[in-house]
């Protein structure tokens, strides 16, 4: 027998700006939503800070005992309402990007980001499990960011959640823009390498979505972000050079201005909720904060993707989601054990035996970028 949940998703801007403001902010939504009956409430990625490359991300990581976390229960309780909603975490000796999601009665249930994308792994590192929150409501699934490009992850979740809700601040790279001093250059004006990374992480959240969720057959609820990145880069000198890697003129742009260069980028702003079959059955429209309402139908127990339908096709291809992680988990490790040892103590940050695997790689891939950004740049 099939029973009916009201679910309401909230899409907050992506500037940065103080906590106290941003979740007044959020709780005027909430609030709203509530008022229209809402029994499960879906905050974006990052709800609480906005998002920025700058270190000052460290700064505003929070541990367990701070402001946000004790927020979500005081939400959660005066709305007599489950809340989903993720932050940046300080936990033993890392940091990481947390989805919880908060009962009234104080129950909780979490799932950490497992694949930071790019230079979002300057400040948290990956998870290594899914979440499933066997609640009074159903049983629901987790997924921030860029996981939701990961077939394995969605395949992990099979016949076993009821719904599943992502949190994200999917960026539409195809319009990302670099400020520099004297320029500004569009994304086709990118080196080699740059033209390839937003080729390939301009993954299409909505269209990825739409699709597993068919697959599944469970419904999504999407939280995402509006307005528009606009951000330094953390380690300037590789990340201007990188993105520039193909033009004659990279390293000495990375090197006199990259300190000052800025990453403008537009959001895709996905929030809405996907149906069992793959449909939008609610979506918002405007580029600022908002919430929407929907109505869903769930059966009684998890249902059981058909075997004889294989699992869709990402958007992003197998290899250059491979490359991409690589790049993010090796090239940038340092610079996160770095940011969170100055910013928390020298005992932070350990490297695993994956990680040395992933440092491995880092030298073979930089040696590669370093001869292909010469070969190319003696031919421009």
């Amino acid at each position: 027998m099939a029973r009916s949940l009201t679910v309401a998703t909230i899409q907050l801007d992506i500037t940065p700006e103080e906590t106290d403001i941003r979740l007044a902010r959020a709780s005027e939504q909430i609030k709203q939503a509530v008022d229209t009956g809402a029994q499960l409430i879906v905050l974006p990625a990052a709800f609480n800070t906005g998002v920025t490359f700058a270190e000052t991300t460290y700064e505003v990581t929070e541990h367990l005992t701070d402001q946000t976390h004790h927020w979500l229960h005081a939400q959660a309780s005066e709305y007599n309402v489950r809340i989903v909603g993720s932050f940046y975490i300080v936990e033993h000796d890392d940091t990481f990007h947390r989805a919880f999601l908060v009962a009234p009665d104080g129950t909780e249930w979490h799932y950490d980001q497992q694949y930071p994308l790019l230079w979002e792994r300057v400040f948290y590192r990956d998870g290594h499990r899914i979440t499933v929150a066997d609640t009074s409501l159903g049983k629901i699934g987790f997924l921030i960011g860029w996981d939701t490009a990961h077939p394995e992850l969605w395949e992990s979740y099979a016949a076993k959640v009821d719904m599943l809700v992502v949190l994200h601040h999917a960026l539409d790279t195809s319009a990302l823009q670099l400020h520099l001093a004297d320029a500004v250059l569009k994304a086709d004006e990118l080196g080699r390498l740059g033209r390839w990374f937003v080729d390939s992480t301009n993954y299409q959240l909505r269209y990825d979505v739409r699709e597993q969720a068919k697959w599944l057959g469970v419904p999504v609820i999407c939280a995402g972000a509006s307005g528009t990145l606009n951000t330094i880069l953390p380690n300037p000198l590789f990340s201007v050079g990188g993105l520039l890697i193909g033009r004659s003129d990279a390293w000495q742009i990375a090197y006199e201005q990259g300190a000052e260069a800025r990453l403008v980028v537009p959001t895709q702003r996905d929030t809405g909720v996907i149906g069992a079959n793959g449909q939008q059955l609610a979506e918002i429209t405007v580029d600022s904060d908002a919430f929407i309402v929907s109505e869903l139908s769930l059966p009684d127990t998890p249902p059981m993707p058909d075997d004889t339908v294989p699992q869709p096709a990402m958007y992003t291809s197998d290899s250059a989601r491979d490359v991409i992680n690589v790049l993010s988990n090796g090239l940038l490790t340092l610079t996160y054990r770095r940011g969170v040892r100055r910013q928390w103590g020298a005992r932070m940050a350990h490297m695993s035996d994956s990680t040395r695997l992933w440092l491995k790689a880092l030298l073979s891939v930089s040696l590669i970028a370093f001869v292909l950004g010469w070969f190319f740049g003696r031919r421009d």
